[in-house]
C-alpha cells in the first residue's frame, strides 16, 4: 500500500504546497513507566505510541489508526483517532491496551486523509509484540 499526496486543509491557501505527509512512525509499546516493551504479560497495561510528522506548510487533519492482530489474524484492538497535524511539526498519540491471551501481536499504525473517507494516507507500519502468561516474564 503506497501514500498519496493529501490537499490542503479547510482555509489553507490555493499557493499552499506539500510534499506529502510523510511521518508515520512504527508502533511502540511501552508500559505505564516508559519502558519499551518487546514483550509483556496478559492483562498488563500497555500504551501504544505513534508519532506523526506533517512537512506541509499547512496543517491537516487526518485519523491516525492503530490495530492490534493476533497471531491467527484476529483484530483485537481498532482505534480511530482524528488529530489535526500541525504545519512543519511532529506530535505522539499514545492508546492504552490491555492483552487478554499470551500470543504474537502486530502492531499496526497509518494514516487516513480524515474520518469521512478511507484513502490510506501512509504506509502501513508494524511492529510484533509478544505477550505471555504472567509467569514466564522476568521482572
Amino acid at each position: 500500500m503506497s501514500a498519496i499526496a493529501p490537499s490542503p486543509a479547510a482555509g489553507a491557501s490555493e499557493n499552499d504546497s506539500c510534499v506529502q505527509f510523510s511521518g508515520l512512525s512504527q508502533p511502540v509499546a511501552q508500559d505505564v513507566a516508559g519502558n519499551e516493551l518487546s514483550s509483556t504479560n496478559a492483562s498488563q497495561l500497555v500504551i501504544i505510541f505513534s508519532t506523526f510528522s506533517n512537512p506541509c506548510n499547512f496543517d491537516q487533519q487526518v485519523v491516525i489508526v492503530t490495530e492490534a492482530r493476533s497471531q491467527d489474524g484476529a483484530t483485537v484492538l481498532f482505534e480511530r483517532v482524528p488529530v489535526i497535524a500541525g504545519a512543519f511539526n511532529s506530535s505522539e498519540i499514545g492508546l492504552l491496551w490491555s492483552p487478554e491471551n499470551a500470543g504474537t501481536y502486530e502492531l499496526r499504525s497509518f494514516a487516513l486523509f480524515n474520518s469521512d473517507e478511507s484513502q490510506v494516507l501512509t504506509d502501513v507500519q508494524t511492529r510484533e509484540l509478544l505477550v505471555v502468561d504472567y509467569d514466564l516474564v522476568d521482572v
